[in-house]
């Protein structure tokens, strides 16, 4: 049976981060090598720098995910949410037939399933390289930096009430992506 549960998020501060937009990034399998230095130049503290590290002083890319998490959350740039939560997002972005879309979701904690249990299908082929480089970050920082897009089915909008807390009041980060 599928279990899905808040956790404790790990966000930017808005106290150190002025512009949400500064820091937020694409999901690092679509960022190019371009994207990437642009992303780097907006801030030392853009997600990028943790997604997709570079080698520095003696350090492998994923110790120096590691050590810029580390001192981001020391440094109070990064900070842990006290109780876990399920985070609410909406975004508003044009489709391939230039039609503005708004897509609703959320983050949360599923558990997987075991060998027998088909309650997530996988939707697309995964390469071991990949695979290998994204244990390697998870392994160095201790941490799931990236999140894993999935599509649910809810005829009954049983989820409804969920999502349309985004509509009772202000948001609480709001940012543009670097392609707008």
């Amino acid at each position: 049976m599928l279990e899905v549960n808040g956790f404790r998020g790990i966000r930017y501060n808005p106290a150190h981060i002025t512009h949400m937009s500064d820091v937020i990034t694409p999901p690092y399998d679509v960022i190019s090598t371009e994207e990437r230095e642009s992303l780097f130049a907006r801030s030392p503290h853009n997600f990028a720098r943790l997604l997709l590290p570079e080698e520095r002083d003696g350090l492998s890319p994923y110790e120096a995910s590691a050590a810029d998490l580390d001192a981001w959350l020391a440094d109070g740039i990064l900070q842990q949410d006290e109780e876990p939560a399920i985070y609410l997002l909406k975004q508003h972005f044009t489709d391939l037939d230039g039609n503005p879309q708004v897509r609703r979701g959320f983050f949360a904690a599923i558990r997987l399933p075991e060998a027998n249990e088909n309650y997530v299908l996988g939707h697309e082929r995964t390469f071991a390289k990949p695979v290998e480089d994204r244990l390697h970050l998870t392994a160095a920082t201790e941490a799931n930096l990236g999140a894993v897009f999935g599509l649910y089915n809810d005829p009954n909008n049983a989820l409804s009430p969920l999502l349309d807390q985004m509509d009772s009041r202000p948001a609480d980060i709001t940012a543009d992506t670097i392609d707008g």
